[in-house]
């Protein structure tokens, strides 16, 4: 806590990072991995999960934040860990987001650093597909976003963020809940092409490896 009994944004736990991959015939390149911030948000889902196995509060979809108009956006945007999901809606004009379904369910994997707790290395646990990092996968579709923008390569849409998010709704944005959220370098973003699909892959470990 710092002076004025708020929490330091350095004490993030858990913590992640996500990787942007351009998808062409189904072969995944990656071209950039950056740190996540996990939003407070993420406590009620913690909350909603482990208290009470609801499932309607897992983490299933992913926002992907576009502008059109092919030149690189100024990032990262500025942002806080306590924003709200009203910030999507206020997208307008040229700016907008689409609401991606993860890819299936997410695996477990054993985050670095870890392996001699996890996968059945030591006695600590014989299970092999124990660990302490969820990876999701995600990957754009679609030809519009959630405020109506148009997306694709004829009006050179540029992704330049992400957000990790649970959805206890699936057909409404209204009980949205932010998990995590990111943005891209200027000099990292990509512009739509014809036949080529932008992949988010995100990692969260529990607990911080440090």
């Amino acid at each position: 806590m710092n002076k004025n009994n708020t929490p330091n944004d350095e004490n993030q736990t858990p913590y992640g990072e996500f990787t942007m991959w351009t998808i062409a015939d189904d072969i995944w390149t990656p071209f950039c991995t950056k740190k996540n911030k996990l939003m407070v948000s993420w406590g009620y889902v913690a909350c909603r999960c482990l208290g009470f196995a609801d499932f309607a509060y897992k983490i299933d979809k992913m926002y992907v934040e576009f502008e059109n108009g092919s030149a690189p956006i100024s990032a990262p945007i500025p942002f806080t860990k306590f924003d709200s999901i009203s910030y999507y809606s206020s997208l307008t004009g040229v700016k907008d987001y689409l609401r991606l379904s993860i890819d299936g369910q997410p695996t477990i994997e054993i985050a670095p650093g870890y392996e001699t707790y996890f996968g059945g290395n030591s006695d600590y646990t014989n299970d092999p597909y124990n660990g302490n990092r969820l990876h999701f996968s995600a990957r754009t579709t679609g030809t519009a976003g959630i405020n109506g923008a148009t997306f694709g390569a004829g009006v050179s849409s540029v992704v330049y963020g992400v957000a990790l998010v649970a959805a206890p709704l699936d057909s409404s944005t209204s009980d949205d809940v932010l998990v995590s959220r990111g943005y891209i370098d200027s000099d990292d973003q990509r512009t739509v092409s014809s036949g080529v699909q932008i992949g988010v892959t995100w990692d969260l470990t529990f607990p911080p490896a440090d």
